[in-house]
């Protein structure tokens, strides 16, 4: 009776293993001064801002491998923008390839005057771009 119970549990497990495997959480890291907002490229999606999805200045925010698989289409990549707005209004400073299974394929840069970015797999960075005379002297160090 035990071996049967035990057996019936590794077979659960084992069959979840390519649900697990494929899941892909993605954090934004906003290591900014200013508020961070995003949205799928898609009529239906939302702001994240709507749905209470607000990266505070310095903060960072997760999007659930739900959301993304729910937005992104089997078999294509999909876009995301993100916005240094509380409501994703404004010019996006960001924009991301992203596959609904791989996470972030790569990052755009929409705003390099004002910003860096970097990000791939389940991270996406912001940064300011360093600005100032302490910024200048400490290149020089």
């Amino acid at each position: 009776m035990r071996v049967k119970k035990w057996l019936a549990v590794s077979v659960v497990a084992m069959s979840m293993l390519p649900v697990l495997g494929n899941a892909m959480d993605v954090v934004i890291e906003n290591k900014t001064s200013s508020y961070g907002t995003g949205k799928f490229e898609s009529i239906l999606c939302p702001c994240s801002g709507s749905v209470g999805g607000v990266a505070e200045p310095n903060g960072a925010i997760t999007v659930p491998d739900g959301v993304t698989k729910l937005f992104c289409i089997v078999g294509r990549d999909c876009y995301a923008k993100v916005f240094v707005t509380k409501n994703c209004t404004g010019s996006p400073v960001v924009r991301v390839k992203m596959h609904r299974d791989n996470g972030v394929l790569s990052v755009e840069n929409l705003d390099p005057a004002h910003y860096v970015v970097s990000g791939s797999g389940g991270r996406v960075e912001i940064n300011e771009v360093p600005r100032g005379f302490l910024h200048w002297l400490k290149s020089w160090f």
